[in-house]
Parts: structure tokens; sequence; C-alpha cells
């Protein structure tokens, strides 16, 4: 059983989107044992779903059924179901750190029309974690790499770029920095700044949904943040892909990064130099590992 909740509460709702197969017992009580600690955490899970969820949960969790499966699709019922100032969605494998949502809130008050998130890091070892950033002192190879997916302006932080391709911020940055896109697996809203659309345009597994989401937030007038100091951890270990499973992966990943651009009035030549020279890209690095 988890235990009961000893931390203070804030004015905050957890939404998280869940088959319940994931370690829910883990992220419920690190959200519960912060310095700050929800007003409630609402569960959404698919009807055929619920019987997976077989643990006792404390009195600020809430099971809610959904009709529909689909990860942006159960979010937003629970965006509906929501009674606090602030709302956290958060992935049903993301572990907060004890000051993580006390900080992330300080984030928020202290800015405008905002949505704010945190720092990424690897559970198993301990190291940042996030995608396509560049170095410090960039080799030839890697500044035509960026060249191809963001043109002249190469590498810039945080950005998304002309091929449609979100580029990662460095783990070193000067205090809260602001953005073009926020990873999906947590992310601190103001309540009023809500997406409770569908804005998610493909069926299945949701690639790329963050994307589409910090999109439509800017759209609606809402800035993006990362909050540099607070932190989270997500196991990435994961199961291990098939080369078969690899390839659909990827060519599902193209379709999606190809509305990107038509919703960013990016360059589909760009995405389609960036396809093949991002498999060989992630060919060198598995083989230098």
């Amino acid at each position: 059983m988890i235990k009961s909740i000893c931390s203070k509460k804030g004015d905050v709702s957890v939404v998280i989107a869940t088959l319940g197969l994931e370690p829910l017992k883990k992220v419920i009580e690190s959200l519960n044992e912060g310095t700050i600690a929800p007003v409630e955490i609402l569960i959404c899970i698919p009807e055929d779903c619920v019987c997976n969820l077989k643990d006792n949960y404390p009195e600020n969790v809430k099971i809610i059924s959904t009709k529909e499966k689909g990860q942006v699709a159960q979010r937003i019922v629970g965006f509906t179901k929501s009674s606090s100032p602030y709302v956290l969605q958060i992935d049903d494998d993301v572990i907060l750190n004890e000051d993580t949502l006390e900080l992330l809130i300080n984030c928020i008050n202290h800015m405008g029309n905002v949505s704010v998130g945190p720092k990424i890091y690897d559970l198993a070892s301990g190291k940042y974690h996030t995608f396509l950033v560049g170095s410090t002192s960039p080799s030839l190879i890697e500044r035509f790499f960026f060249y191809i997916i963001n043109g002249k302006q190469g590498y810039q932080p945080g950005k998304i770029s002309l091929a449609g391709v979100n580029m990662g911020t460095p783990e070193s940055s000067m205090g809260d920095r602001q953005i073009d896109w926020l990873a999906g697996g947590c992310i601190l809203h103001k309540r009023e700044n809500l997406i409770l659309g569908s804005f998610y345009p493909f069926k299945g597994k949701a690639y790329a949904e963050d994307i589409f989401h910090s999109i439509e937030l800017r759209r609606n007038g809402v800035s993006l943040y990362r909050c540099d100091k607070a932190r989270v951890e997500i196991d990435f270990s994961g199961p291990k892909r098939t080369v078969s499973s690899y390839f659909q992966e990827h060519i599902q990943n193209y379709k999606v990064r190809k509305e990107i651009v038509n919703r960013i009035s990016g360059s589909t030549l760009r995405l389609k130099l960036f396809t093949p020279l991002d498999v060989i890209r992630i060919i060198f690095r598995k083989l230098r590992s």
C-alpha cells in the first residue's frame, strides 16, 4: 500500500495518462512525498485497462476511465476534470525529485503567460537526457548536419528546426530558458492555458505529440520555459527493438515530422535529407557505445 500524504498540499492537479502497466506506484509516491503534494492526481485510463490498476492509492488519487485509448485523448479528459489553478501533465514513468513540483510552481509564478518543464535525467545512469544537442566545438560534419536541418542558423538550443526536428537544450544553461518545445513527460500549466481540443492528427502511438502540443500552446500565446533547477528522472532502458520495428518507427516518424513541417512552414526537402542522415547518425552512435 502507498503510504499517506505527509507533504504540504499545493494548488496543483496532476494528470497521468496510462494503460496501468508502468510503475505508477513510484510515480505517485514521488509526487506525494515532495515538499509540495498535489491536491489531486487524476489517473486517466481506458475503460478496458482499469483492471490493470491493482495498487491501493492515497486519498488524493482519482481513477478516471476514458472511452478513448491514446495518450493525447486520455490526457485531455484529465485536463477537463482537473480543478486546481495549476495542472501538471506527467507520464506514468516519470519520477520527481523531492523539490521538483515546488520549483516548477515557483518558476511559473514568477513569469507571465507560460508553461514550464524540468530538466530530464536517465534514472539508471543519472546522465542528462535530451535530443540533438550541438557541441560547444562542433566538427565540420556536425555543422553540416545542423545546416541540413536548419539552414544558416544551424544549431539553435531548444528550437524547432526548418526540417520539423526539435533541437535539444544543453544541460548547462544560464537560468530558466525560453524554448520552442517542452518534452510532454512533465509540463506544468496554468489551468486557463490548457489545450482541451484534439491537436494530434494521427491515430496509434503518439510520436512527437509534445512538439504538436508545444506548437499549439505557442499559437495560443503561451511561452515555454525550461526551469533550470527542477529535475525529473525516467528509465530510458526499455525493451530492445528489432531492426524491423525500428524502421517501421522511423517511417511513422517521417510522416509525423512532415505534418510538423507543414504547421511551421518549414522545409520538406530538409526533412527528406535529415531522415537518412539521422539513421546513419544513430548507427554510428550505437557502434561507438
